[in-house]
């Protein structure tokens, strides 16, 4: 049963759902009976050596305790057996990580003049009494900055004001649908399949007042029915629970009804000193500088003319880092001809524009101006338009393109042009970025008055679809948020120089959208030019797609991405192959009944997203794509071909992994094989592809860890079957052979002991489950060993190891040397395991074991652990946030051990 419910729980936690706190304690609590019932095995084995190892002669008194233990612990079982039947078998989503709001912040700096409404409105965050709060100013004054800072601090309180911390934007036109459905997700639930605005109101409320929670609405633009939209007002009837609301707004005086339980701070300009300072430190002038003081005097009046802006100050020093004096006075001449704020902002903003280091940033920034308002940017999306674009005319090599990008993002970045996120992993594929959107609208403005090829249309109406675009207009994105779109022939290409057109409908907090869109048969007339075509439909249902029918128009499309689709097409899809140009395919997070085996033809093509894409891929649709360079398959198509006849299910017409053999030029990969049987034996894997650099890969199993893999490294994780006997290390050596990053391995006999030493050399992250053999972590009867120690520093990389079930395992490791970086340590259910640190080294003789970088260490069901090294009694954690220690019968504690003040212990059955 223990086996079922952690089975249900892994399953839900894929779909980033839960059942619930009551059985995650069910399977903390069957796991300790476990290792109790295991125990009383074990010592029901000494019972029958009898008295003094003499069998005729028996042991009353062991097994006079052991009848005892036996009884008490069968009454547990059932009692387990009986509440395990009761348990929940439906789950319900993950409320959201806390968030970081230094994420959001950028180069957010704290002032002396607004120290005081930080203070204020962090005390009335503390006031039972206030529940409305809100902060204003003009645009780039720094109102959701402050609004940003205020939550944090109030977050890094020793007992934080508020469990749950939410962010939402509002903007001029807001869905309020969106709204509520990321409101609900944060909290950990879904309003997607509820119909009604009242009940959905009801819903969100009833969620908000049972938690202490703190909600920014940021950029809201006009007042609106809190109640009626979810959010209360009123003091919650549950002890100890309240939601407090902070809005940001242009407008002051909103919501002057609610007067007595709302407190409104207004933002004023900095002052010169601080707006002096702010400008300094961005622009970051040196006095080594051959024209500083000639400078230092010009910085005075762009400041003076920046009226005290945060956001003018920011850009206006990042666009002048590093430039001549010429430049800064012909930003401070601009300047001078404005005086309005508006005008100001505009002037500064088109300034740096100016001043960006030629045509593929200047574009890039655009580019970014095409997604809407306050949206998260994926950088990997703009370096998939440059390429479809050709925007490096210098290189056509997808890692030089990537670089290209990554490196202009960097630079807008500092120039204060776009802001840094720390979304999801931090890793190139799945960076974002966003825009200001006072940035933004400027930016969508200097398009119009420069009339260089760009255009963003914001659809709420089929009217406003009837558009001729004009001859000068090269790229363009419309957006829609209508339940059931058609995208007629009046929207007119014919003629028109059109490259790139990105249709988005919706957005990603709107997805219970189900709409269905109908492209017409005429829209693609015309459209010779056009290289890049992106369609997002968070969840949309494409019921007309007639784009290969007329592929005789769109000879030069190089990019063609349907992401969040469902692609119910009847048209006749072998016209795909007539795209001879095309080089990047997505159809991310789309679902399609097969993958056309007319795309083996598009011998051109460099890139192939199917990432979490349910389809079935024909055998020998893979193999003839040589010429592609990046594949995605996380998630996506699970019916690889069987390699034993004898397995049910199999389907012989489905493609196989050795087809991967024939892509010798791809340097990045994500694939999952969820059947291990899936895996051809005697095939070494990837053996022709020499230039592979990155990849994750899952070979079968369940991904049961709540981590998420990582992009942009080198990961494997392989989860044999427990009754196959032979390693896979042939198989998937290559990989570990590449400089492994990331390993995880269960259940493989062999492959942890053959691998070469220099595999260890890369490694950041080692999971071992259930590896029988393995000994110890670190071998340390190699002759090479402290040869490469001393060159390189074996696992010098390491940050993570997670120890789990194997029970040959009587130590880590014999030096400390291996762990002088690691952050995470986990030893579970590893019942061989007597010490931590085996010191055999004689030159490493030491009184104190120092973990210098250690964050969290958990120590679960060891029952022979005695110590962390035997001799030493004294420990240093000098950065621990986390201790667990869990059935340790044995161990004894250090007598000294220090470590910082804020940490979290857990022990029991200790």
């Amino acid at each position: 049963m223990k086996n079922d419910v952690q089975a249900r729980e892994d399953a839900e936690m894929r779909k980033q759902n839960t059942l619930g706190e009551i059985v995650k304690l069910w399977i903390v609590n069957a796991d300790g009976i476990v290792v109790e019932a295991e125990s009383l095995i074990n010592d029901k084995a000494e019972l029958r050596k009898g008295c003094f190892s003499i069998k005729w002669c028996p042991n009353i008194s062991l097994r006079f305790s052991l009848g005892r233990k036996g009884k008490k612990l069968s009454l547990v079982i059932i009692q387990l057996l009986q509440s395990g039947g009761e348990l929940p078998h439906t789950g319900h989503a993950l409320p959201m990580p806390p968030i970081n709001m230094r994420n959001y912040n950028g180069d957010a700096r704290d002032f002396d003049s607004r120290s005081q409404i930080m203070e204020d409105v962090i005390e009335k965050l503390r006031d039972e009494k206030t529940m409305l709060i809100g902060i204003c100013g003009m645009g780039g004054i720094g109102k959701t900055t402050l609004a940003k800072q205020a939550l944090q601090k109030v977050q890094d309180f020793h007992k934080p004001l508020f469990t749950i911390q939410i962010i939402t934007t509002v903007s001029s036109s807001p869905n309020f649908n969106a709204i509520q459905q990321e409101v609900a997700e944060m909290l950990g639930f879904s309003l997607k399949d509820v119909d009604g605005e009242i009940v959905r109101a009801e819903r969100l409320r009833n969620a908000l007042s049972n938690k202490r929670v703190v909600v920014l609405l940021d950029d809201v633009w006009e007042e609106f029915d809190l109640n009626a939209k979810g959010f209360p007002l009123t003091k919650s009837d549950v002890v100890g629970c309240c939601c407090k609301i902070i809005y940001t707004s242009r407008t002051q005086g909103l919501w002057l009804g609610e007067r007595n339980i709302k407190q409104e701070f207004p933002l004023e300009l900095l002052s010169p000193e601080e707006a002096l300072n702010l400008f300094q430190k961005k622009v970051d002038l040196k006095i080594v500088d051959s024209d500083f003081y000639r400078k230092n005097e010009i910085a005075r009046e762009i400041v003076d003319e920046c009226k005290g802006l945060p956001l003018a100050l920011n850009v206006a020093g990042g666009a002048l880092i590093e430039k001549g004096t010429h430049q800064w006075l012909n930003m401070l001449n601009r300047l001078k001809k404005h005086h309005e704020h508006d005008h100001v902002i505009y002037e500064i903003l088109k300034t740096s524009y100016d001043f960006l280091e030629g045509h593929i940033e200047r574009f890039l920034f655009l580019l970014c101006c095409l997604f809407q308002e306050d949206a998260y940017i994926p950088v990997e999306t703009l370096y998939r338009y440059a390429t479809g674009l050709n925007l490096f005319k210098d290189t056509s090599d997808p890692k030089e393109i990537s670089v290209g990008v990554h490196t202009v993002v960097d630079n807008l970045i500092m120039k204060n042009l776009l802001i840094k996120v720390e979304y999801g992993n931090d890793d190139d594929k799945n960076r974002v970025v966003k825009m200001h959107d006072v940035v933004r609208d400027v930016g969508i403005s200097i398009a119009k008055q420069e009339q260089n090829g760009f255009s963003f249309l914001a659809c709420h109406g089929v009217h406003e679809q009837e558009i001729v675009f004009s001859s000068h207009i090269k790229n363009i994105s419309i957006l829609s948020n209508e339940k059931d779109i058609k995208v007629s022939d009046r929207m007119e290409l014919g003629g028109s120089k059109l490259e790139l057109i990105r249709f988005e409908y919706g957005s990603d907090s709107s997805r219970f959208y189900e709409s269905n869109i109908k492209i017409s048969g005429n829209l693609f007339q015309g459209a010779d030019n056009l290289k890049v075509l992106d369609i997002v439909g968070f969840g949309s249902l494409i019921i007309e797609f007639p784009l290969f029918s007329y592929f005789p128009h769109l000879a030069k499309l190089k990019m063609l991405s349907l992401v969040r689709l469902s692609l119910n097409m009847t048209t006749n899809v072998s016209f795909i192959r007539n795209l001879s140009c095309l080089e990047v395919l997505s159809f991310r997070d789309s679902t399609i009944k097969d993958l056309p085996y007319e795309i083996s033809e598009l011998t051109n093509l460099r890139l192939l997203d199917l990432t979490q894409c349910k389809c079935f891929i024909i055998n020998g649709v893979l193999s003839k794509l040589t010429n592609l360079q990046e594949l995605y398959m996380w998630e996506g198509f699970q019916d690889w071909r069987l390699q034993k006849e004898d397995v049910n299910g199999g389907d012989n017409n489905a493609a196989g992994l050795d087809e991967l053999n024939c892509l010798h030029k791809l340097w990045k990969l994500e694939l999952e094989v969820p059947n291990i049987e899936q895996v051809p034996r005697g095939v070494r894997l990837f053996s022709s592809s020499a230039l592979l650099e990155q990849f994750k890969v899952r070979m079968g199993g369940e991904y049961e860890r709540n981590t998420q893999f990582e992009s942009g490294k080198r990961q494997l994780w392989l989860e044999n079957d427990k009754n196959n006997t032979t390693s896979f290390l042939y198989e998937l050596g290559i990989l570990i052979e590449k400089g492994i990053t990331n390993l995880f391995i269960s259940n493989d006999l062999g492959m942890w002991e053959k691998m070469h030493l220099n595999s260890f050399l890369s490694l950041r992250e080692v999971v071992l489950k259930n590896c029988g053999s393995v000994i110890t972590l670190f071998p340390q009867s190699e002759s090479q060993i402290s040869k490469i120690e001393e060159i390189n520093g074996l696992g010098r990389y390491l940050q993570c190891i997670e120890i789990y079930e194997c029970n040959q395992m009587r130590h880590l490791c014999s030096t400390l040397r291996h762990l002088k970086n690691l952050q995470i340590l986990v030893l579970q259910n590893c019942e061989m395991m007597e010490e931590m640190v085996n010191i055999c080294d004689e030159d490493e003789q030491l009184n104190k074991i120092e973990f210098n970088a250690l964050e969290t260490l958990k120590l679960h069901y060891l029952s022979r652990m005695e110590c962390f090294c035997k001799g030493i009694n004294e420990i240093y954690f000098h950065k621990l946030k986390t201790l667990e220690l869990k059935g340790l019968k044995n161990f004894i504690f250090p007598t000294q051990v220090r470590t910082h003040i804020n940490f979290i212990i857990t022990m029991y059955n200790f």
